[in-house]
């Protein structure tokens, strides 16, 4: 064997061949390869040494080419010295022919110009031995020399530890190949680079199906160990930026191009066990992203491309850490908007990262994960479970992945679930993935390769400000396993569901938590006045439980057997790795040996079941205690001597309570009973009173009596200024108006939901009023001014301001888009039905402990019992219900929820009826209550606003209403159908333009003569009269129009449908906009654009309705569908065709293509891209499934052409008219100047005819 890498084993054999191919003796005998090492190179590449004028030695076997050659270990150092010698010797001819052979600076290399790979020293970062991991052995440097010459670097692992693998490799270097540096592109942008990342992982994913369908374990866990190092060679981030840009996508398609092509070129297959091509390539890439030096696919973007980059960038001590900070995450948002993943990008906004840990967080963290008991004896399957295989759809799988694509970050190797789902549709790659979810999912894997699906990143996030005050351990795992662990899971939520009621919510329960603190709310304000709220905190909860009590509480339920064996996959079979990164850049590794890893949808299940257990436990003999239970948050309302009893009880049932954060809490004005504060005091529980606390937070909501109202106000006025900070963000020009529209109303609006449905609207008022003028004022200052109106208000210099926000203007926003609006709804305007929604879907359980307070005598209540004998949830939810039947609710007097026919279109009549008029609906959450109660609040509203417009405002609005006309801000613009959204200046004004307001502020006269400083009132007012404006016919409503033309040709490509624009027709001038072939014929399209508010049209009335397209169509259509008619002379009374219309003389269809400036189409363009929808079915270029998101994104392709359009025009009609008022503003000053010298002059004339008269 001449050396341990591919490319420098081949590459000698590579230029014998070509000199010897091509006849040249004398670079046949300058090769300086002997004869010896030629023979070598023939037994390993499986080539005839006679090719080349040699013998076959006597020593090789006669089966030579059906044997692998495995060279005596002894033989290993001299083989390196002459490997050393021949590479030495082949640089120094390949520097001498470096000059000749250099392809120009501007030059793009080709295929057989990619640099080839060369050989790189592992760069490794320190670990620590992972105990008790079988096979581990551990403590190597993790990179050792891939075809096992260096053998003996590390402490150990006999050689069968790592099944199939080369001896030298033990499972911790096995598990160190796995882990990916950070800097790993979570999803492919561009679809070329899509398409060359599955021809890389194609193979193996092809090779792991074959080998599972065999059972080869060896085979399997070699493809998994590749799998897992597929996203570090291909998919590494660019140095700047987020990878999201033309140049990062070009990078990034020129390194998995470049890999391929190496593969390629060595001949090297995926299944080859040693694989040294592609662990050259791995070590490479790792080198690269740990040193930071250029990475060998540099060369094929020119060079210079990083140093390029750099260059941009501002220096690093131009600007402050926390801008830089502030400008990363505005980044990172942009890019999960951009994806669709709305939750995580203002999660990105809101949190500052999790911190890279020192040796202190080191050390935390070890502590939080104790060692295994030396006495474990780990439950094994049920046999009868043990017995059957579980199959995997390929649609379910589907489904779980769309669900857990999230935007969310992969494990230690990077895999996340966005890029699995991007490559799951390719044929080539679907089985193998349902291969090795299906494997996983029963068990089937051998120990390597479940310590590669089982090892996690490590993540210790901060509790406090510091790492002193604590680290929470999050533990993200691989998404295989992930996918399979929630693929068993779903379709089990009804039946955890059943088990876990009416005690823990975590689980199966839609809307646990407010579910959970609504129950526990009910129990305190109808307990009477000797209640109180036992709160506890479980010390290091899920890393600390009892793995093999976990697994025993499982193995009991034969009705969750489905989960059994992925469970023992999961945490069956002895320890698994936790990867930390440090902030020195090291990595260390730790082993989670018992409990649950935080952050593993199993892991989860599997403390609920175990910490169910202890709870019941716990709760025996406490009849007249009201528990409730999320996960690990454990709460109990009633006596103080019971709770202290069901406290003792969950101590000595094993739950390990964090007594610095477990109290029992008093919340009446009188003294703690004794036998309750002696009781916890033994126990070591603090108990605190009403003045030291006014009342608990509980599951992220405020649980207190209802004197202590402003104490629950100022609790919620605390979450809403917390989001101060993120409106400064969103005032800042790091994030596109596009992404702060859609993350107001589609991400910031909805956190304060939960609030609104567990807080009294009363309590929630204040607070939510001033959530909402921050909201919209945030949303007019950035979506409703460009960043030159934003930087000339910052600047004190320039006498301009932005004005205030009208009161039109803010409600068209808060409307939904249906209505014309942006959707951006202000909390207070649906509290109501959110609160009435939430006490609904929980009457369920909370009716009983309303029927108990009304039996008792007013002197036992805890607060002032008012005269209806409610309790004050029940008070603040018929207070609700009143409220939404006075605006517009429809109610129905039927007693059950299944007697009336449309059931989503009605609440009870009556408030007390409520519990019973939804007692037979099994699944509440389906009904969607909330939304529904939102919609009608909602119509009501819009109408008493269009009550208040003028004619031309409420045609505005009407014609947003329609179809279409949103479209261009309502779709999210992912990769699967690429969008260009509007940019800083171009969104702005298309609102300016919806929302009836001048293009720009200041200006007098228009280049026509309009009047621009005319009010809502005035005769002829005009907001939008640029759009009418004479002098924008050509240069603006011409650019608008062919921009819609264009797209509606590459759309028409795009669907595989060929399409000529501006076709000349024999013997006319007539040239329709383009003709379109489809299979049905041949359709002749003309695109039309038409104002809808123009004057004439709002004269003659017909601004507002579909008169306005209809106009615009029947114009169309006279010019090229309608045939010129006569009498015809032998018929008397009849007609025939004198002149044959365009469409007929062509012998197609006529389709005119009418679109407003508002966006709403007609509906004969609508019916031309269903066309073009149906076209790209039958083409197979959309699947039937996804035809309806096809069409709405080629609606909204054209709505945003169209606003683009529009805010061209109105740029344009803005620097005209400001030209115009500029000269106005002179003429004015000039005249004025002269009238106040022909003034002057005749005030001095007077004077000295003054002084002259009396002379006289």
């Amino acid at each position: 064997m001449l050396t341990t890498t591919g490319c420098s084993r081949r590459r000698p054999f590579g230029l014998w061949k070509a000199a010897r191919d091509a006849g040249d003796l004398a670079a046949l005998s300058d090769l300086p390869f002997p004869v010896d090492v030629l023979l070598d190179l023939c037994r390993d590449c499986k080539v005839q040494p006679a090719t080349y004028d040699l013998d076959v030695p006597a020593t090789w076997p006669a089966n030579w080419l059906e044997v692998e050659w495995q060279r005596p270990r002894d033989h290993m150092h001299e083989e390196k010295e002459r490997e050393e010698k021949v590479n030495e010797l082949l640089e120094e001819k390949e520097r001498e022919e470096k000059v000749n052979d250099q392809p120009d600076a501007g030059e793009p290399l080709e295929a057989n110009h990619l640099p080839p790979v060369q050989p790189v020293a592992p760069v490794l970062a320190p670990v620590h031995t992972l105990p008790a991991l079988d096979g581990g052995g551990g403590g190597g440097d993790g990179g050792d020399d891939i075809d096992g010459d260096d053998g003996d670097d590390g402490d150990g692992g006999d050689d069968g530890d790592a099944v199939g693998l080369p001896a030298a490799l033990d499972l911790l270097s096995i598990l160190d190949r796995a882990v990916a540096p950070g800097s790993v592109v979570r999803k492919i942008s561009s679809r070329r680079g899509l398409d060359a990342f599955c021809q890389f992982v194609a193979p193996i994913f092809a090779e792991y199906h074959q080998a599972s369908e065999n059972h080869d374990q060896p085979a399997m866990t070699i493809c998994l160990s590749k799998l897992v190092a597929a996203p570090a060679i291909c998919l590494s981030r660019p140095r700047n930026g987020n990878g999201n840009n033309k140049k990062g996508n070009k990078r990034q398609v020129s390194r998995i191009n470049h890999a391929l092509a190496v593969m390629h070129e060595t001949e090297e297959q995926m299944t080859d066990p040693a694989s040294p091509v592609f662990w050259d390539l791995h070590q490479q890439q790792l080198a690269y992203d740990k040193r930071g030096a250029v990475p060998p696919v540099a060369a094929s973007d020119g060079g210079a491309g990083a140093e390029a980059d750099e260059a941009e960038l501002p220096a690093p001590s131009s600007i402050s850490a926390e801008v830089r900070d502030q400008v990363k995450r505005c980044l990172q948002a942009e890019s999960l908007v951009r994806d669709g993943h709305l939750s995580k990008a203002v999660k990105k906004l809101c949190e500052k990262g999790v911190p890279l840990v020192d040796s202190q967080g080191l050390a935390l963290l070890a502590d939080l994960h104790p060692a295994a008991p030396a006495d474990r004896v780990t439950p094994s399957v049920p046999e009868e479970a043990a017995a059957g295989r579980i199959l995997v759809d390929r649609e379910d799988l589907h489904k779980i992945l769309k669900l857990l694509a999230t935007g969310a970050c992969g494990g230690p190797s990077q895999w996340s679930a966005d890029l699995l789902l991007q490559i799951y549709d390719n044929p080539a790659c679907t089985p193998g993935i349902m291969s090795l979810v299906e494997d996983i999912i029963n068990d089937s894997l051998d120990e390597s390769g479940r310590q590669l699906m089982l090892q996690a990143m490590l993540l210790g996030v901060p509790k406090g400000d510091t790492i002193a005050d604590g680290l929470r351990p999050l533990a993200p795992g691989e998404i295989f396993f992930k996918a399979a662990a929630l693929y068993s899971m779903k379709p089990l939520m009804p039946q955890l569901a059943e088990h876990f009621a009416p005690l823990q919510f975590a689980m199966g329960v839609k809307g646990g938590a407010e579910v959970a603190f609504r129950l526990l709310a009910s129990a305190l304000m109808s307990g009477g006045k000797e209640v109180g709220v036992l709160v506890t905190d479980a010390a290091n909860a899920f890393n600390s439980e009892d793995r093999d009590f976990m697994l025993q509480c499982l193995y009991e339920l034969p009705q969750f057997s489905p989960l059994f064996k992925i469970a023992a996959f999961g945490y069956g079979h002895g320890p698994s790795s936790l990867v930390v990164r440090c902030a020195d850049g090291t990595i260390s590794r730790l082993s989670s040996q018992e409990g649950a890893k935080q952050g593993c949808v199993l892991g989860t299940l599997l403390y609920c079941l175990a910490a169910q257990k202890r709870y019941q436990q716990a709760l025996a003999g406490c009849e007249n205690v009201t528990a409730a239970a999320y996960a690990d948050d454990f709460t109990g309302v009633g006596s103080g001597a019971q709770l202290a009893r069901v406290a003792k009880g969950l101590i000595d049932a094993g739950h390990k309570l964090n007594l610095n954060k477990t109290y029992f809490w008093w919340p009446h004005a009188s003294a703690v009973p004794d036998d309750a504060q002696e009781a916890f005091a033994n126990l070591g529980i603090a108990v605190k009173t009403v003045n030291d606390l006014p009342g608990v937070k509980i599951l992220g909501a405020f649980l207190c009596l209802p004197e202590k109202h402003q104490d629950h106000v100022d609790f919620i006025q605390r979450i809403v200024d917390s989001h101060n900070d993120m409106f400064e963000l969103l005032d800042t020009n790091f994030l596109s108006a596009s992404t702060k529209e859609w993350m107001l109303k589609a991400c910031i609006q909805p956190r304060m939901i939960y609030h609104a449905r567990v807080t009294p609207p009363d309590v929630m008022l204040g607070p939510a009023t001033d959530f909402d003028n921050k909201m919209l004022q945030s949303y007019f200052y950035n979506c409703c001014h460009t960043t030159a109106e934003r930087a000339a208000d910052a600047d004190p210099k320039q006498d301009f301001s932005i004005p205030a926000l009208s009161l039109s203007v803010t409600e068209q926003i808060t409307l939904p888009v249906r209505h014309g609006g942006v959707g951006l709804l202000p909390i207070c305007s649906f509290m109501h039905a959110a609160y009435y929604s939430s006490y609904a879907a929980a009457v369920q359980w909370t009716e009983p402990f309303a029927a108990a307070a009304a039996a008792m005598q007013p002197a036992q209540w805890n607060h002032q019992r008012p005269a209806s004998a409610l309790l004050p949830t029940q008070i603040a939810a018929q207070s609700s219900h009143l409220y939404l039947t006075q605006h517009g609710v429809t109610t129905s007097d039927k007693d059950h929820f299944g007697a009336i026919g449309h059931p989503t279109d009605f609440i009870p009549e009556d408030f007390a009826n409520t519990c019973e008029f939804y007692s037979n609906l099994e699944n509440f959450s389906a009904l969607h209550l909330q939304r529904f109660v939102t919609r009608q609040l909602m119509s009501l509203r819009s109408r008493i606003f269009e009550a208040t417009l003028s004619p031309i405002d409420l045609a505005r609005v009407k014609h947003l209403s329609n179809y279409g006309a949103s479209a261009w801000r309502q779709y999210i613009h992912t990769a699967s159908f690429s969008i260009r959204p509007l940019n800083n200046h171009e969104w702005p004004m298309q609102n300016k333009l919806c929302f009836g307001m001048p293009p720009a502020y200041g200006l007098l006269h228009c280049k026509c003569g309009f009047d621009l400083t005319l009010k809502p009132g005035d005769v002829d007012y005009d907001p939008a009269h640029h759009q009418s404006c004479i002098h924008q016919r050509k240069k603006g409503r011409n650019t608008a129009h062919d921009l819609v033309n264009s797209k509606v040709g590459e759309l028409a490509h795009r669907c595989g449908v060929p399409n000529e624009r501006e076709v000349p027709c024999a013997g006319t001038n007539k040239r329709p906009d383009g003709s379109a072939l489809l299979s049905t014929g041949t359709v002749l399209h003309d695109t039309t654009i038409r104002h809808a508010n123009c004057p004439s049209y709002v004269k003659d009335k017909s601004a507002g309705t579909a008169k306005v397209l209809q106009k615009a169509v029947n114009v169309k259509e006279n010019k090229y569908a309608k045939d010129k008619m006569k009498a015809d002379p032998e018929n008397p009374g009849c007609m025939i065709i004198s002149k044959p219309s365009l469409a007929r003389t062509e012998n197609a269809t006529f389709m005119a293509l009418a679109v407003t400036t508002y966006g709403d189409m007609h509906g004969d363009f609508c019916k031309f891209l269903r066309m073009l929808t149906d076209e790209a079915v039958h083409n197979g270029i959309c699947e039937y499934k996804d035809r309806g998101r096809w069409y709405a994104g080629m609606v909204a392709e054209i709505a945003t052409q169209v606003a683009r359009g529009n805010a061209w025009t109105a740029t344009r009609s803005s620097r005209e008219a400001r030209v115009a008022t500029r000269a106005a503003v002179k003429t004015a000053v000039k005249a004025k100047h002269a009238a106040a010298v022909r003034s002057a002059a005749r005030a001095a004339v007077e004077v000295v005819l003054s002084d002259v008269a009396p002379a006289i």
